[in-house]
Parts: C-alpha cells; structure tokens; sequence
C-alpha cells in the first residue's frame, strides 16, 4: 500500500479504511461468481421441479406448457454459463460430443423430418447447453450447487405431498381447477400435478434421496427427515405405482454399497438415512391397507391402492411385453439406422393388426414400446444406441469408481438409476424436466475432460442465439398454444371454423408447430368428396406418424370415397384393431355416411362392434372379440 503526499499524514483510521476498500475490490469477482452461480442453481433446479406444478393440462398437448416451462429455466441460465471473453478452448465432459452426434445423427437418418424436426430442434438447444454447462461446471462450487438443487427438490416434492393429499381426500375438484385429477377415479389415481403415477412416484423418490441428503449435511433434522420422508413414502404408495419396489431396491443397494465403499462421514451419514427411507417405503406399501383402514376409522376414507396390490394387474403389464417384442421385430427388420425418429407408433399399429402378436388389446395409441433401449433399437437403430446409450451407461457406472462415493455422487447417481430404472418400463425422458435433471445427472459425472478448440467469442454468441431463439419460441408458442387449445373442436358457426381453418393453415408453415397444427385440423376436414386428393395426403402422412382414432377413420372414409377399396378396408381394420373401444362409433359413423363406396367398410365395423357389444362392453373379452375380427390369428408369442 503506498500513500502519496497529501498535506495531511495518514492516520490509523485511514489506513484500516483503505484496506477495506482493497480487499473489497479484490474480493469482488469471488463473491460475484458466487452468486451468479448460486442464481444458475436455483434456475437449473426450478427447471427440474417448477414445472411439474403446472395444472394447464388441457388437450391438445397436455403437456406443453410444463415442457416450455422447463425450457425456459433453461434458456434463462445460459447468459449464467457462457464463457469468459478471450478463451480459445474450452474444457468440457466427453459426454457432450455423443449428445451432439446423437442430434446430427437424427437430423440426417430422419426420413421425415417434418414429422420430427420438432424434437430434434429440441435436442440441437440441450446439445448447446449441455456444452456450456459442462464447461462453466468446472468454476461451481460443486457442493453448494448440489445443496441448493437438493433443497429445491425437497421443497417442491412436499407441494406434491400435499397436492396428494388434495387428490387422496377428494378435496382436488373443489379446488377450482388448480389441482390436476381424473374425473373417473378423482380419490383415487393419486399423480399430483404431474399426472401419471409412476412420474409422481418417480419425482416423489428424488425427495426421498434430497432428504436423506440433506439430513447427511445438516441441513434437516432428524424428526423433520423422518416425517418428510414418512409423508413422500405414503404418497407414492397411494399412487399405486408398481416401480417403487424397483427404486427402493435401486437406493438400498446404492446405500449398501456406499457403506461398504466408505470415505466420509457425510456419505455414511447419507447412506444410513437412505437406509432408513428405504425400510419406510416397504413398511408404507404393505401396509397401505392397515392405514387407510386406521384413517376411516377418524372419518377420513380413502380408495387408493398401492403399487404391492397392483403388482400382478394387466397380466403383470403383459402389453408392454408385446410392445417390447414389437420393437425387437422392427429392430430386426430395420437394424441400422431404424425407422426413424418418432415412428415407431405406426409400425407398433401396423403389427397390431398383421403381426399375430398375443392379444391385450388397450384402446391407445402406443407412441412409445415402454422401453427406452428397446425404442431406441426400433427407431435409430444399432448406430443411435452405440452413440447415445452405451455413453450414457458408461457415464453413470464413472460414479461407482474408486474414491467417488461422495454424498453428492450418492445423491446424483440415485436420481439417475431411478429415471433410467423407469426409463426401462415407460417413458419419462421424453419429458423435458426429467430429461433436463437426467443431464444435470451426466454432466456433472466424473469423467476425463476434453479439451475442446474453440474461441470463446463463438460459444458466447452460439450461447446468447439459442437463448434468444428459445424465449422467442415460448413467446410465440404461448399465442399458438392458446390458439389450438381454443381451435381443437369446430364451433357450431360455418363462418368461425372457415376463419379457424385459415389460421390453422398459417401455423401449419411454422416447422415446429406443423404437426400440431396438422392433428387439430383433422377435426375440420370432414371425409367428403370435395377436396379428396388434399384431404387424403393430410390424413395419410398424419397416419404414418400418429395413427390416432380419428385419423384412421377419416382416411378409411376418404380412401372408399377415393375407390381404393383396399387401403379404405385396411386402414378401418388398423382402426379396430388398435382402438376396439370405438368400434361402435366406428360403425356408428359409418352408417351415416349414405355413400354406397362405403358399404364394405360399413359391414366391417358393424361385425367388429357387434363382437364388442356381445363379449362386454369395456372388458378385455369384448375387446378381444372386436379385435379378432380383423386381426390376423395369434402365431407367436411374447419374447418376454
């Protein structure tokens, strides 16, 4: 410190004044990066929990604005993760270079990018991110970041607790639509607002391992960990989801084998608390039924069932079986590069009707085979599953190396098992919050660090473009939303629906809202003869995609009217094959339809719902029946 002539001698008041000051300056840029970072963890975890309180689940797209939610935390932390000015590298996971080969590889072995440029933009913005996060992870405070995201986690999975509780009591259609439920079971199909049981089971075990974590640190006492716990175990049982056994298993033998490889006393700590969530999660779901039978007793009376009492249901999920061998034979057939992105639902209805497959006949469409290895076999082929899923395998099993088992690896490697635990049984990654704490997940992994040469100036400008292209999404995808929402079923006026039409149209030119735009005007374009050729192209190319109901009705129709007998007949054969719950509309629908063209299809669906109604309406015998009566003879059987 050097003092300049001043007229005046520095006293000892001064000099104590001026090493503040200095050592304020220099101080600065810590203290700066420390709260920039802490504002990239609270927007990184609200990215992963935020949205899941959404109750804007309205159709068309039910899930929508949790998704845009998701990816708008997300585009919000990019200017939080760019890189310092004057870099010429940039040091990263390895684990990024397979996210974007995996999103170059779907953008060139798409055969029908139109159908599925959507998620692959959506992929292309996590590759850009996922490579500025990884370089930014390694000037976090690694620790603190995962305290926060733990916390938040914990926080939000409590709303869900009581978001539960709203459902289990009957208390969610009185609270003026603010709490998500199904109107046929609203006590009992427990899913807080995530609405699916296994995603609420799932993001209810994240509180769990937050729990045990934070009570390891000690952050959560031990009465407040026990009850936290207590509350989140009793609600997944209510929600009746079979996987909890599975991510039960997944943290006790996680705990079990942080014991026995033991560094620290906080990871020990965290292992025997998650020990102790473990054995709360079996005793809750055995004796669910001693509970809701002790709750009647105060006037409380519940009708939810556990996953244990559920386990055997559906001949133990035998449809899923037949649409993992489905996938098997598609990947056989296809072994290379597969169908492509997003096609799997039109092969899965195609071999519903031709392939002989066992019959458990479910009147949905399957988009997914419940699998992901299984679907990314049947979609991207053996050179998709080399590039994406053997790295991410491999980056999960870098946690269980030596010197690894820390509480904060116990804590993300817990989070990953069980998205990927439940990722072997549906599909919770095609779900941008899931799949955005998946990536949390694999980013932050141990793994060797590449050196990448790259000018910090292109990252940042690449950084700042795809925030701004991804807010400007939202924005603009908010009007649209609204738009479909309000245009998914044609009004009573003639004059409205041409206007509607019209600006459907409009949003059909918009790449990442085509599709969408495309499913709501097949409730417009009713099967006549006036504008058959185009009315035929649209319904066609929506029924490679996504053979809903509808749309296969609509093209049988317009194929008769067209006299192409066959394909007419085939595609009300995949209808009824696929969807025996709507035979008697079908046939219904048809018989109003006075065209003698369509006579064939008339008999059709008038045998399939006669079938349907003579066997038991909603029953599995009534819908076998209806299936039966245009699906080719059972010749083989499930591979699993």
């Amino acid at each position: 410190m050097v003092f300049r002539a001043t007229g005046c001698r520095p006293t000892a008041a001064n000099c104590l004044v001026q090493v503040k000051q200095e050592g304020a300056l220099q101080r600065a840029p810590f203290f700066v990066m420390i709260k920039k970072n802490d504002c990239l963890a609270v927007l990184l975890a609200l990215a992963v929990t935020l949205p899941f309180l959404s109750w804007f689940r309205v159709a068309p797209l039910t899930d929508w604005v949790s998704d845009t939610a998701a990816l708008a935390l997300l585009a919000c932390s990019l200017p939080l993760i760019l890189p310092a000015c004057g870099k010429t590298n940039l040091s990263i996971s390895w684990f990024c270079l397979p996210i974007w080969a995996f999103a170059v590889y779907l953008l060139l072995s798409s055969r029908h990018l139109d159908s599925a440029i959507a998620s692959i933009v959506f992929i292309l913005f996590l590759s850009v991110w996922s490579v500025l996060f990884s370089g930014h992870a390694q000037s976090l405070d690694r620790e603190r970041f995962i305290r926060i995201l733990a916390s938040l986690i914990l926080v939000f999975a409590l709303f869900q607790v009581a978001l539960g509780m709203a459902q289990l009591f009957s208390l969610a259609p009185l609270l003026q639509g603010f709490v998500v439920y199904d109107p046929n079971a609203a006590d009992s199909n427990i899913m807080g607002n995530i609405g699916q049981r296994n995603q609420y089971a799932q993001f209810l075990c994240w509180g769990i391992v937050s729990a045990s974590y934070l009570h390891a640190a000690g952050k959560l006492r031990m009465p407040f960990f026990v009850l936290s716990v207590l509350f989140m175990a009793w609600l997944s049982a209510c929600s009746g989801a079979r996987l909890v056994w599975a991510y039960a298993f997944v943290l006790g033998a996680l705990s079990v084998f942080w014991l026995v490889r033991r560094q620290n006393g906080m990871a020990v700590r965290m292992a025997k608390a998650a020990l102790i969530a473990v054995i709360m999660m079996i005793f809750l779901q055995l004796a669910s039924k001693q509970i809701a039978g002790l709750l009647s007793l105060v006037g409380l009376t519940t009708h939810s069932v556990s996953g244990t009492e559920r386990f055997f249901a559906a001949g133990f999920g035998i449809r899923r079986w037949i649409e993992w061998t489905k996938a098997i034979e598609i990947f056989i057939q296809h072994p290379w590069t597969g169908v492509g992105w997003g096609r799997f639902a039109a092969y899965s209805a195609e071999l519903e009707l031709t392939g002989g497959f066992p019959k458990s006949p479910e009147s949905w469409l399957f988009i997914h085979c419940h699998n992901l290895f299984f679907q990314l076999l049947a979609e991207t082929g053996l050179l998709g599953v080399l590039i994406i899923f053997i790295p991410t395998l491999l980056c999960l099993l870098s946690y269980v190396r030596g010197g690894q088992q820390t509480a904060e690896n116990m804590l993300l490697l817990c989070i990953g098992l069980v998205a990927m635990t439940h990722s072997m049984f549906e599909y919770p990654l095609w779900y941008l919050p899931f799949l955005a704490m998946f990536a949390i997940v694999l980013l932050l992994a141990p793994l060797e660090r590449v050196n990448v040469p790259v000018r910090s100036s292109i990252l940042r400008v690449t950084g700042l473009v795809a925030c701004v292209l991804a807010i400007g999404y939202v924005v603009n995808g908010a009007v649209n939303f609204r738009t479909l929402v309000i245009y998914n079923m044609p009004a009573g006026n003639a004059q409205e629906n041409s206007q509607r039409l019209q600006s459907l149209f409009e949003m059909e030119k918009d790449p990442l809202w085509a599709t969408d735009a495309d499913f709501v005007l097949v409730n417009y374009l009713v099967a006549s003869k006036a504008d058959l050729k185009l009315k035929l192209q649209h319904f066609d190319r929506l029924a490679q995609f996504r053979p809903y109901p509808e749309v296969l009705l609509r093209l049988s129709m317009l194929y008769g009217l067209d006299h192409q007998a066959d394909k007419a007949e085939h595609a009300l054969k995949l209808a009824i094959a696929n969807y025996p719950d709507f035979s008697p509309n079908f046939s219904y629908r048809l018989s109003m339809m006075k065209e003698s063209d369509l006579n064939n299809l008339r008999k059709i669906a008038d045998i399939a719902a006669k079938a349907y109604v003579q066997h038991g309406v909603q029953t599995p015998e009534g819908r076998t029946a209806a299936v039966m009566t245009v699906a080719a003879p059972v010749t083989r059987k499930a591979l699993f």
